[in-house]
């Protein structure tokens, strides 16, 4: 099961990737999500979706185990 726990890590990940892109480029992803309502809200919502693609993971990946 390391492939598929390794392609979820990999998942996870992109949204930092994007943000620190971003942040390269100078178009200032954080400041908007930190500094403004509806980035705070939509950072919420970002956050709370990447943990729960995590856990659906981590059970997906747990019951492929035990099979």
């Amino acid at each position: 099961m390391a492939g598929p726990r390794a392609t979820a890590a990999v998942l996870a990940a992109l949204p930092l990737l994007g943000l620190l892109l971003g942040e390269a480029i100078g178009a200032g992803p954080w400041h908007i999500l930190s500094e403004t309502a509806p980035g705070q809200i939509l950072l919420a919502i970002g956050a709370c979706l990447a943990c729960a693609g995590l856990i659906w993971t981590a059970h997906l990946t747990g019951k492929a185990g035990m099979s």
